[in-house]
């Protein structure tokens, strides 16, 4: 019964955490039932990785020595930085909780489908905020934010678009594969997708669609030899009618097109804009980082000031881990996730092509959103890092089962990933 729950409250979580209207220390509706999914969870019996447990309390002794020495340093700290005890919590604990409560292909396959609806309606949000903000119907940035925002004014785009770019390039090599989705319903899929991005004016999403492309076409090249391209005549037939449907409909809103590009020409014009050097949003990134630097001199570099560190949010993964911990906390939380990698691919290395060829797209998730996070410190945001690592933490659920002989249905069929990867 307890994991009927956990599974349930699950679900609802992915439903609710677009959700952006905060209460007590930032937390939002999302955060109080993930508390309480992980509590459910401890009376399911879960099972317990020794080591990554000894990992995780070794991170947060350090987070707490670290807090302390910035207390003795640079004297009390804002009250609203406990919520960081929360957030570390969440992004060691959701993994586990994920692992513990799916058990069957099933379950797989109604999380990835939520996770998919969701992704797709929060696209649709962009048009809608567009929309409500353009008839008056609310007052805010011209930038999108997340759904039911306490206001509108202060915009969280930047973290909109990561979480949109890292789920287009999670459709385009994961989720779309796994439905088996046709032509057309692709192509829709994916400009939605793209427009929505666009128009959220943030480069992070553009960024993480260009490296997964550009990781891609090296992993194609050095493959190329080895490639077997072929098509069905029914795939051909199908290539050219969607192309021609798309092109025909290029000229016939063409029009429609222009007059878009004219009322979102700003936004479009921002998202494109690479010019790191003059940009005062990347020279800013710069200086938080030569800050965090300056904290964890302070305190000795190999800790670092906890949550009497300088900033609250330094714009930077590496940057608020020195801060918070110093050294020791850096290479602590990285060899926490790089074990759970590591200890995966031992086990598939010698698998099934089919099982290789799952482990090579989540290695490909992995790397594009460490990336993102060295832009920004997403994963310390729930309404971006929930979705996100629940869906990778699904794909190594069925990575890790679909290697097994326990798992009870074969989860994903082969033809899918032979039409990507040859």
């Amino acid at each position: 019964m307890p994991l009927k729950i956990s599974f349930l409250l699950l679900c609802v979580c992915i439903l609710v955490f677009p959700i952006n209207y905060s209460f007590a220390l930032s937390l939002r509706l999302f955060d109080i039932l993930y508390i309480l999914l992980f509590i459910v969870v401890l009376f399911t019996n879960p099972k317990v990785n020794k080591l990554l447990l000894i990992l995780v309390i070794f991170i947060f002794i350090v987070f707490f020595i670290s807090t302390l020495n910035g207390l003795i340093i640079k004297g009390p700290f804002e009250t609203n930085k406990i919520v960081f005890v929360y957030k570390y919590f969440l992004i060691f604990s959701l993994p586990w909780v994920v692992v513990n409560i799916i058990k069957y292909d099933h379950q797989i396959r109604r999380i990835n489908s939520l996770l998919l609806i969701v992704y797709f309606l929060l696209c649709i949000w962009v048009y809608v905020y567009s929309y409500l903000l353009y008839n008056g119907t609310i007052i805010g940035n011209i930038r999108p934010s997340f759904p039911l925002s306490n206001d509108y004014i202060y915009s969280d785009a930047h973290m909109y678009s990561s979480y949109l770019g890292f789920f287009l390039v999670a459709y385009i090599f994961y989720l779309r594969h796994y439905f088996n989705h046709r032509q057309p319903l692709i192509l829709f899929i994916l400009i939605n997708g793209l427009m929505a991005l666009l128009l959220t004016g943030s480069r992070t999403g553009i960024v993480l669609v260009l490296l997964s492309i550009f990781i891609y076409l090296i992993y194609f090249l050095i493959k190329l030899p080895k490639f077997k391209i072929s098509f069905s005549k029914r795939k051909l037939i199908s290539l050219i009618a969607t192309s021609i449907v798309f092109i025909f409909s290029l000229l016939y809103f063409t029009e429609y097109i222009n007059d878009f590009y004219q009322n979102y020409e700003k936004l479009i014009s921002r998202a494109f804009n690479f010019q790191f050097s003059t940009d005062q949003s990347s020279l800013g990134r710069i200086k938080k980082l030569e800050l965090s630097i300056e904290d964890i001199n302070l305190s000795g570099v190999f800790i670092g000031l906890g949550l009497s560190s300088s900033l609250i949010w330094y714009d930077g993964l590496l940057s608020i881990l020195l801060a918070h911990g110093g050294v020791i906390l850096l290479i602590s939380v990285l060899l926490f996730y790089w074990f759970i990698f590591l200890s995966l691919y031992i086990k598939i290395k010698n698998a099934k092509l089919e099982v290789v060829k799952l482990f090579r797209v989540l290695s490909l998730l992995v790397i594009i959103y460490f990336f993102a996070n060295i832009i920004t410190e997403y994963i310390f945001i729930s309404r971006n890092a929930f979705p996100i690592l629940l869906l990778i933490s699904n794909l190594y659920v069925s990575i890790k089962y679909k290697n097994s002989l326990t798992f009870n249905k074969v989860i994903y069929s082969k033809k899918h990933y032979n039409d990507l990867y040859g």
